[in-house]
């Protein structure tokens, strides 16, 4: 079966989608690569291709009469044929509009999706973003250079959404920087730029600013800058703060509070509505059980090296147990591949 890869991202095509060296983001015009080496996707063209499946990003197709299926990762191209087409873990809409069900159910064929809303195992298959899990072991709080953290860029959603996570970063990080800069270090890109509201006017100044270099730089108190290894950096911290892109939806999950358990320091989490189905509740601090940062700043001065010791066994347990099973390499690429061969078994 000839399949065709659709993506819309600068450096994903010519298989770029498919590359070890494929680039998590570009700053100054240097390359900071992904630290999972792009595995679940390396991984899933080398399964499809032993069981007799050939996929290639669109661009290298030069005949689509020959194309049997279509495949869409992450971002929403449009169907430029009337093959059958897959969907492999669309955004939430409020990062991307198009990625609304109706919009899904409509474009495409199979939507393998995290959002458990969505979830009706015919045509939306539950599939999760697979986690490369460290066997890092704990580290003493007394070892920890910093208190606090937030790795991310300054973005924000197409529209304004009440359940937006990045204006909650953003209020987040604006808190520290005027009250406890001493606590807190900012990571990422853009921040020294206006904060990326979802209106037209805001989108203006953003641009304008930019490129005339701008910079308000309300932050400066807590900002660092972007960083090469998030592991290593969260390494020297005590806790990180991980909101989702979109709050309160369930079984959505970015990276981020994974990112805090390889790093091992214990995630403040505010995201996946129903993160306790999926993650121990003893691994992480729920912020909507707080009222206000303060009362949550309190909380975690509390914390002594007994209390800290526990959070990081729990995590450790965790990522030894069977429940990191289902955000493995391994039920990514044989979900989407078993399903492929079940729905075209002569294929």
């Amino acid at each position: 079966m000839n399949i065709s890869a659709k993506v819309l991202s600068k450096g994903w095509g010519n298989n770029g989608l498919f590359r070890k060296d494929l680039a998590k983001i570009i700053f100054e015009g240097k390359v900071i690569p992904r630290e999972d080496n792009n595995i679940m996707h390396v991984k899933l063209k080398e399964e499809l291709e032993r069981h007799g499946h050939t996929i290639n990003t669109s661009d290298l197709v030069k005949d689509e009469s020959k194309i049997d299926i279509e495949f869409h990762f992450d971002y929403n191209l449009k169907k430029n044929s009337n093959k059958p087409s897959y969907m492999i873990l669309p955004e939430v809409h409020e990062i991307f509009i198009n990625n609304s069900y109706e919009k899904l159910s409509q474009d495409f064929d199979k939507i393998f999706t995290f959002n458990d809303n969505h979830v009706d195992n015919k045509k939306f298959i539950k599939l999760v973003h697979p986690i490369l899990f460290n066997n890092e072991g704990p580290i003493p709080l007394n070892e920890k250079k910093y208190f606090s953290c937030l790795i991310g860029s300054n973005k924000s959603l197409q529209k304004k959404y009440i359940n937006c996570g990045y204006t909650q970063r953003f209020k987040l990080a604006k808190w520290f920087n005027d009250n406890h800069p001493e606590l807190f270090n900012l990571y990422g890109l853009g921040w020294k730029n206006f904060f990326y509201k979802p209106d037209a006017f805001s989108k203006i100044i953003y641009n304008i600013t930019d490129k005339a270099k701008l910079y308000p730089n309300y932050l400066k108190k807590v900002y660092r800058g972007p960083i090469k290894s998030k592991t290593d950096t969260l390494k020297q911290h005590n806790f990180t703060f991980c909101y989702e892109n979109a709050l309160n939806v369930p079984g959505y999950f970015c990276e981020l509070i994974f990112d805090a358990f390889n790093g091992m320091c214990v995630p403040i989490y505010w995201g996946c509505e129903n993160v306790k189905k999926y993650i121990p509740e003893n691994c992480f601090i729920d912020r909507r059980d707080f009222s206000n940062n303060n009362e949550l700043i309190k909380y975690l001065k509390s914390i002594d090296q007994k209390k800290y010791d526990e959070f990081q066994t729990n995590i450790i347990n965790f990522k030894k147990s069977d429940r990191i099973k289902m955000f493995s390499i391994e039920n990514f690429v044989n979900k989407i591949v078993n399903t492929l061969n079940s729905d075209y078994p002569n294929r």
